[in-house]
């Protein structure tokens, strides 16, 4: 009996062992197998012939920097492609080295000895950089990029340029927002005042709303000088046609065939009867009395001028249904409607008490204005449209006569047409015709007002909308 239970006991020991053998086994199988993956992923090698699949270029060694950067970048682009491990960066880019810049590794290389096999790629692009790009060119190109302005370049060969620089100098253009701000600040100042309302924050939006800008001043520009070409053919026409009227000899003539001669005879600026050579517009003279060293408003002759007119009808303005109707039926001149303007030289506008003056934004710039009620149309200075180069003047269909203060009459036959007024961020549309005055660069008036419902107070000075 006791040897029975010996015998069983002997037996379960025998079994525990043999359990415990087994499961160390199947232990030793799978730890090996789990590990042995884990290595094999973070072990990633990358072969030489995969590499050459990308067909690298090779470096010769060169006195450009640019070239010598250009070739770095690409290597880096090609191993990030590949997701080379470091090691082997060194390795696959010393391959690409031909010619001189190969034995200038080889140099280096025995300088370090036994710790080249352990240099980093980050370790060999400061000795590359040292070699090609040194850090005098470095500096200088910092500089560049620094002081980079578009100037007298398009958008697209300033984008490249700055694309160029500002590899040099990468702690001034971290992120997308500092590199956005440094590019727009580097743009022509009539480019950059529109693509700076638009408050754009990525590089490639700013570099995209400045071609469309760009493309816009250059239609603009194309349309202006068309026009300009336009008008000086038709001056060149026109003094053509006086000089071989004045050539021809001379005959006698009646009354009636002199007044049909002068009103055939028309000046393109101002369209009044004479030639342009006799044109007061050109050569500074009264638009009262002919002569000079004197304005309309300040004609010491005006008295005898107001005299001369109450008793026959101003030339070139008709005063009354009768010549209106003459004019008609001879069909000799373009068709014209009447204006006035209350206040035209800041001493009229001191004087009274119903305008406001004040200063607005036109086509990005500044001009002072002269709010008047009493004005049927809106006008702006030919001198201020001479110097904004973004105001076109266009021929008028029906030629206008202003009354002005002085009770004299000008006829203005050009106009500029859906000017953008901005006043406190609001924008506004107007037609200005062109007006020869010196005090404003812009007068506004009922056509206006009326147009945008506003209010004149007169006694703050203020106008409301």
């Amino acid at each position: 009996m006791m040897r029975m239970m010996e015998m069983q006991q002997r037996f379960m020991e025998q079994q525990q062992q043999f359990m415990q053998q087994q499961l160390q086994h199947q232990q030793q199988q799978v730890t090996p197998q789990y590990l042995q993956g884990a290595t094999s992923r973070q072990e990633h090698h990358v072969s030489l012939a995969e590499f050459k699949k990308f067909a690298p270029s090779a470096f010769k060694g060169t006195s450009d920097p640019l070239e010598a950067e250009t070739w770095l970048n690409e290597m880096e682009k090609v191993f990030n492609a590949l997701r080379c491990p470091d090691e082997d960066r060194v390795t696959f880019a010393t391959f690409m080295l031909l010619g001189e810049a190969d034995i200038w590794w080889n140099v280096e290389r025995g300088k370090m000895g036994q710790n080249a096999t352990s240099l980093t790629w980050e370790g060999f692009k400061e000795l590359f950089r040292d070699k090609y790009i040194p850090q005098s060119v470095r500096r200088q190109k910092f500089r560049e990029f620094i002081r980079l302005e578009q100037g007298n370049m398009t958008v697209a060969e300033y984008a490249a340029k700055f694309e160029e620089l500002a590899r040099y100098a990468p702690g001034q253009v971290e992120n997308e927002r500092e590199r956005a701000e440094k590019f727009e600040s580097g743009l022509r100042a009539r480019i950059r005042q529109q693509v700076s309302t638009f408050e754009l924050s990525s590089y490639k939006d700013v570099v995209n709303k400045a071609l469309v800008v760009e493309r816009g001043l250059n239609d603009t520009q194309e349309e202006r000088e068309r026009i300009l070409k336009k008008r000086n053919r038709q001056a060149e026409l026109q003094n053509k046609q006086g000089r071989n009227t004045e050539s021809k000899p001379k005959k006698q003539t009646t009354v009636n065939d002199k007044t049909q001669h002068k009103d055939t005879v028309k000046c393109y600026r101002c369209g009044g009867p004479h030639y342009r050579r006799d044109c007061h517009w050109f050569n500074g003279n009264c638009f009262s009395c002919g002569q000079q060293g004197h304005r309309a408003d300040t004609c010491p002759n005006r008295r005898e001028q107001q005299t001369r007119q109450a008793s026959q009808p101003i030339q070139g303005a008709p005063t009354n249904q009768a010549t209106q109707n003459e004019q008609q039926r001879e069909g000799q001149q373009r068709p014209r409607t009447q204006g006035r303007v209350y206040a035209l030289t800041q001493h009229d506008a001191d004087a009274s008490n119903t305008v406001v003056t004040g200063t607005i934004e036109i086509s990005s710039t500044n001009a002072y204005i002269l709010i008047d009620p009493g004005a049927t149309h809106s006008f702006v200075s030919a001198d201020f449209v001479g110097r904004n180069s973004t105001l076109i003047s266009l021929p008028l269909e029906i030629e206008l006569c202003v009354s002005i203060p002085n009770e004299d009459i000008i006829l203005v036959n050009s106009v500029c047409k859906d000017c953008i007024l901005n006043i406190e961020g609001r924008e506004m549309k107007v037609d200005l015709l062109v007006l020869g005055m010196k005090d404003f660069d812009m007068i506004l008036g009922m056509d206006w007002l009326a147009a945008y419902h506003a209010t004149v107070d007169c006694f703050e000075k203020t106008v409301k909308f």
